[in-house]
C-alpha cells in the first residue's frame, strides 16, 4: 500500500465503524467455532498498523505479521507492548516454526498487488497452524467493485467467494463457514 494509505488505516482502524464490526465478527465466530480452554496463540497476517491486532488480543496472544516498516511504526507507536514481526506471507517457513499458532487471521491481505500466489500463501499460513488450526479470512471480493481506492491499496485482484473457497481447499483447509463478510 502507499505510505499514506497506511496512515489513513492508523486513522480510521480505532473507530471506523467497518474495523469494530469486522473485529466483533471475528470474535463471534471464534467462539461459535473454536473450542479453546486456553489462551488462543493467533497470527495476524498483514497486521497493517495494528488495531485488529490489538481488537484480537482479547481472544489470545497475538503476533502480528506485516511486510511494510512505515505500518510496523505506526503500531509499535499506538500498541508498545503488541509483538508484530516484518515480513511477508511467503517468509512465514522460515520466520515460525510449523504448528505454532491456533488461529490465523487474513484480514484484506491477499488482495494485494505484491501477494503474487494466494494459494500458495495460504500454504504457507497452514504450515505454521497446529493441526487443529483454525483461519478467519476475509478479503476484497468481486472484481466489478473495483474503485479508485483499490488503486490506492495497491490492489491486485479481488476474489468471488467460490474462487476464496477453492484456494481455501487447494491450500488444505475444510471450509466450514462462509458469508459476505468472512469466511
Amino acid at each position: 500500500m502507499q505510505p499514506n494509505a497506511y496512515r489513513a488505516l492508523a486513522q480510521s482502524e480505532q473507530q471506523g465503524w467497518y474495523y469494530q464490526a469486522r473485529a466483533r465478527a471475528v470474535a463471534t465466530l471464534v467462539r461459535e467455532f473454536i473450542p479453546h480452554s486456553v489462551e488462543l496463540k493467533i497470527l495476524d497476517v498483514g497486521c497493517g498498523t495494528g488495531g485488529t491486532s490489538h481488537a484480537f488480543e482479547k481472544l489470545g496472544r497475538v503476533t502480528g505479521l506485516e511486510p511494510n516498516e512505515l505500518a510496523i511504526d505506526l503500531l509499535r507507536a499506538r500498541y508498545p507492548d503488541l509483538l508484530a514481526i516484518c515480513g511477508t506471507v511467503e517468509q512465514i517457513p522460515d520466520l515460525f516454526a510449523p504448528a505454532s499458532f491456533d488461529l490465523a487471521t487474513i484480514m484484506g491481505v491477499l488482495y494485494h498487488a505484491n501477494v503474487v500466489e494466494p494459494v500458495v500463501a495460504l500454504r504457507n499460513i497452514r504450515q505454521s497452524l497446529k493441526p487443529s488450526g483454525w483461519i478467519v479470512w476475509n478479503e476484497a471480493a468481486y472484481p466489478f467493485l473495483k474503485r479508485q481506492h483499490d488503486d490506492f491499496v495497491q490492489t491486485g485482484r479481488r476474489f468471488y467467494p467460490h474462487q476464496m473457497h477453492r484456494a481455501l481447499e487447494e491450500a488444505g483447509f475444510e471450509v466450514l463457514f462462509g458469508s459476505h463478510l468472512l469466511s
